[in-house]
C-alpha cells in the first residue's frame, strides 16, 4: 500500500467552509478554480483539504444556493499543479437518513433523537458508506478528514448513546442496561465497549474505501491522540487533530476553553510521535472558528514549528468567503509561514524520537476518571490535568521526553531511563512486571499519588502493585483536602527551590516505608475550620512521608504522594515544577541531554539516519488576562548563548544551527559533546552530523 505521500507532505491546507445556513446567497458562485489554486500553491501549499458535505453536486444535502460544483472545480485545479486533495466529512450528519429513520440517531438518556447519526446503527453502511463511495468513484481525491465520528468530542457531550441498537448490542455482552452515571458498576465496561465501537467504524470505512482505491487515507479528527492513548490499528495510516482555538468559541451554543497551540501541539507531538505514523496539527488563521480575523505572522510560524520539533506536519487553516474566494493577505501570511517550514522540514523528515523520559499516559487508568463522558472540554481538561502537567513541567524543566501508552511500554521500556507515573492508577500486572524489571536492570521512577493502585479492569487493590518497587504500603488517606511538602536536604541540594513548606491544594496518600527513605515530609494544614472558604497554613508534621526514594535493584524509584502533577497544571507553582524536575534528575542513571536555558525554551531530541536532531523552540506570550484574554505573540526575543550537553557515542563531523547555516564550535569530553548556540529567536535545529 503505497500512502507514502501523506508522510512526505508538510505543508497542508484546511478550508473551514461552513455554509450549512440556507439563507447563505451565492455558495461559490465568485469561485476561479485555477486562480485559487494558483494562490495556494505560490503559497507553498502541498495539500488542502475541501470542504464536501454541503459542497458537492452529489451531495444528498446539498446547499440550495451552491452555484458550482465546488469539490470538482477545486479538485481538479490543484489536482493540475500536484496538489493533494482531502475531503472534509461529518459522518454523523445527514439530514435526509436522520428523518427516514429517527431510530438510527443519536439518543439521549431520555429517549430523544439528537439529530445526529449513531454510527453504531445499519445507517453506517446503508447511507454513509454509500455517499463516500460516490466520492471517490466521482472525484480525484487522495482521502477523508472525519470530523465529529471520534466518540470522544463533539458528539452530543460525548455521553452515551441510549439508541435502541447501542441498548441492545450493550446489554447483549455486558448483561446489563448503558449506565447513566459515571459510579454505575458497569460504567467502565461501558467504555471499554464504546471505544470498540469507534475501532469497528474507522475499520469499516477505511477498508470500504481502499477497496476503491488502495492508497486512500481517512482520518477521524482527534483520534489516537492523548484522549485516546492506544496503540493505532494496522489500517490507520495517517492521524490528525485541531486543538483548542486561542480564543473562545461559541459553536454548538457551547463555550470552548481557549487554548493554546504551541503548548497542544507539544503536548500531543510528545504522545504521537512515539506511535511511529504520519500525523499533524491544526492550527487557523483565525482567532477562532467563528471568525474572520488573520493573526499575526509571527504566532504561526512558531506554532507550526511547535509541529515539526515534536515530530508532526502543518496544517493551516483557513475561512474562504461564502462565494468562493480568498482574502489575499491571508495567503501572504501564508506563504512566509510555509516558506518557514520549507526551510526546516528536511531536518525533520523520517525523524524519530530519541527515548529519554518516558511519561505514562495508560489507557485504563485515563478511562477510568469519568467513563461516561470522556472528554468534557475540548482542551482534554479535567480529566488529563495530571498528563498535561506533567508535560508542562518537563517541557519547562528543559528535558526531553515523550509521552508513551501501554502497548509501548511493554515493547520498549527498556529504551527508556526514567519513566514517569502521574496518577496512573490502572496498571495491569504484566505491565507492572515490565515496571518492576525495568527498574531493577537500573532504570528510574517517578509514581505519585495512586499510581499502580489499581488493576487494568479498574478494580482495586488495596495496596500499590508496585508496592516493593516504591518500598512503601499504602496506609489510607489524608482526611484533608490539602497538605505541605516540606522539602529535605537531598531536594534542596543544588536547586533553588525555597526551602519551606510547599502548597499542594490537593489530597495526600498516607505511606508506610518498607525499604524507602523519606525526602521530604508531608505536613498536614492547619484545622481547616477557621479558614473557611480559604487554604490553611501549614500546621504540624503528619506523620507520613510526603516524598520518598527507594534503591530497588540497580534503579532508584521515587514516590510522590500527592498529585503533584495535576496541581502544577493548575496552579503552575514554580516551586512545584522545579521539585518534579530535581525528582526526575535524582532517579535517571545517564542524562541523554541537558541544556542551560530559561523555561521559555524547549528541547526535543530525535534521530535521523546516522544524525541527532536538537531543536530548539522559544515561546513568550504577551500579556494577557487567562480568562477573557487570547494569548497573541507579535514579538519574540532573541535569546542568547544556550548551552547543550548531549551524550554521544562518537565524535560528530559537524554541528550547525539551521536554517540559519551557522557552525557551531563544540567540545568532546567523557562520551558527551557540549557546544553553545549563541542566539535563538523563533525555532532553531542543531544539525548534528555523525
Amino acid at each position: 500500500m503505497s500512502n507514502r505521500w501523506i508522510n512526505d507532505k508538510f505543508r497542508k491546507m484546511h478550508f473551514d467552509f461552513h455554509v450549512y445556513n440556507e439563507k447563505v446567497p451565492n455558495v461559490s458562485g465568485n469561485l476561479d478554480a485555477e486562480d485559487v489554486a494558483e494562490m495556494l500553491a505560490q503559497a507553498h501549499i502541498e495539500a488542502v483539504c475541501i470542504f464536501g458535505q454541503t459542497l458537492y453536486y452529489l451531495s444528498p444535502h446539498r446547499h440550495p444556493n451552491l452555484k458550482k460544483d465546488y469539490l470538482r472545480e477545486m479538485s481538479k485545479a490543484l489536482k493540475r499543479r500536484g496538489i493533494h486533495v482531502l475531503v472534509y466529512m461529518n459522518p454523523t450528519q445527514h439530514r435526509r437518513a436522520a428523518q427516514e429513520h429517527p431510530e438510527w440517531q443519536f439518543t439521549d438518556v431520555q429517549g430523544k433523537p439528537r439529530g445526529s447519526m449513531c454510527l453504531n446503527t445499519p445507517y453506517v453502511k446503508q447511507y454513509l458508506i454509500p455517499v463516500l463511495t460516490e466520492i471517490v468513484k466521482n472525484y480525484d481525491v487522495d482521502g477523508f478528514f472525519f470530523d465529529g465520528s471520534f466518540h470522544q468530542f463533539f458528539v452530543d457531550g460525548s455521553g452515551p448513546c441510549y439508541c435502541s441498537i447501542c441498548r441492545n448490542d450493550f446489554h447483549q455482552e455486558a448483561g446489563g442496561d448503558i449506565p447513566k452515571s459515571a459510579d454505575d458498576p458497569l460504567a467502565f465496561q461501558w467504555r471499554l465497549w464504546r471505544n470498540r465501537c469507534f475501532l469497528e467504524f474507522d475499520r469499516k470505512v477505511t477498508e470500504a474505501m481502499r477497496k476503491l482505491k488502495p492508497d486512500f487515507v481517512v482520518a477521524s479528527n482527534l483520534a489516537y491522540s492523548n484522549r485516546f492513548p492506544v496503540e493505532p490499528p494496522k489500517w490507520v495510516t495517517y492521524i490528525t487533530q485541531d486543538p483548542p482555538t486561542p480564543a473562545a468559541s461559541t459553536m454548538h451554543k457551547k463555550e470552548f476553553f481557549r487554548g493554546s497551540y504551541v503548548l497542544h501541539f507539544s503536548y500531543e507531538g510528545r504522545y504521537l510521535s512515539s506511535l511511529g505514523v504520519p500525523f499533524d496539527c491544526m492550527n487557523t488563521r483565525m482567532q477562532h472558528w467563528g471568525d474572520w480575523t488573520l493573526r499575526p505572522t509571527i504566532a504561526l510560524q512558531l506554532e507550526c514549528a511547535a509541529a515539526l520539533a515534536n515530530g508532526a506536519r502543518c496544517f493551516l487553516a483557513d475561512r474562504p468567503y461564502h462565494d468562493g474566494t480568498l482574502e489575499p493577505a491571508v495567503y501572504k501570511a501564508v506563504s512566509e509561514t510555509y516558506e518557514f517550514v520549507k526551510n526546516r522540514e528536511e531536518y525533520c523528515r523520517d525523524a524519530h524520537p530519541v527515548p529519554y523520559i518516558a511519561v505514562l499516559n495508560s489507557a485504563a487508568s485515563h478511562w477510568s476518571r469519568d467513563p461516561l463522558r470522556p472528554n468534557p472540554s475540548w482542551t482534554g481538561e479535567p480529566l488529563n490535568e495530571n498528563m498535561l502537567g506533567s508535560h508542562k513541567a518537563l517541557v519547562m524543566s528543559g528535558i526531553h521526553f515523550n509521552i508513551i501508552n501501554d502497548e509501548t511500554l511493554m515493547k520498549s521500556l527498556q529504551s527508556y531511563k526514567t519513566l514517569v507515573l502521574s496518577d496512573q492508577t490502572c496498571l495491569s500486572r504484566a505491565e507492572n512486571d515490565v515496571i518492576r524489571g525495568f527498574v531493577k536492570n537500573g532504570g528510574g521512577l517517578i509514581a505519585t499519588l495512586g499510581a499502580s493502585m489499581r488493576d487494568d479492569l479498574n478494580n482495586p487493590l488495596g495496596d500499590f502493585g508496585l508496592a516493593d518497587v516504591l518500598g512503601l504500603h499504602f496506609a489510607g488517606k489524608s482526611a484533608y483536602h490539602c497538605g505541605y511538602i516540606k522539602p529535605g536536604a537531598k531536594i534542596l541540594e543544588n536547586s533553588d527551590i525555597h526551602n519551606m513548606p510547599l502548597l499542594v491544594n490537593s489530597p495526600f496518600t498516607l505511606v508506610k516505608p518498607t525499604s524507602a527513605e523519606t525526602m521530604c515530609t508531608f505536613i498536614n494544614p492547619l484545622d481547616e475550620n477557621p479558614f473557611p472558604g480559604g487554604i490553611p497554613p501549614p500546621g504540624e508534621p503528619s506523620g507520613y512521608p510526603a516524598i520518598t526514594t527507594n534503591q530497588f535493584g540497580k534503579g532508584k524509584a521515587i514516590y510522590i504522594a500527592t498529585d503533584l502533577f495535576r496541581e502544577y497544571w493548575v496552579r503552575d507553582t514554580p516551586d512545584l515544577r522545579k521539585l518534579a524536575g530535581k525528582c526526575i534528575d535524582l532517579v535517571t542513571p545517564q542524562k541523554v541531554i541537558e541544556i542551560e536555558a530559561p523555561p521559555s525554551v524547549e528541547v526535543s531530541l530525535f534521530q535521523q539516519g546516522r544524525n541527532k536532531i536538537v531543536h530548539l523552540l522559544n515561546y513568550h506570550t504577551e500579556k494577557r488576562d487567562t480568562s477573557t484574554g487570547i494569548p497573541n505573540i507579535e514579538f519574540l526575543p532573541v535569546l542568547t548563548k544556550i548551552r547543550v550537553s548531549l551524550g554521544i557515542s562518537e565524535k560528530p563531523k559537524k554541528i550547525t544551527q539551521m536554517p540559519e547555516g551557522r557552525t557551531l564550535e563544540w567540545t568532546m569530553r567523557k562520551g558527551r559533546v557540549n557546544f553553545t548556540v549563541p542566539q535563538l529567536h523563533i525555532h532553531s535545529v542543531i544539525f548534528i552530523e555523525c
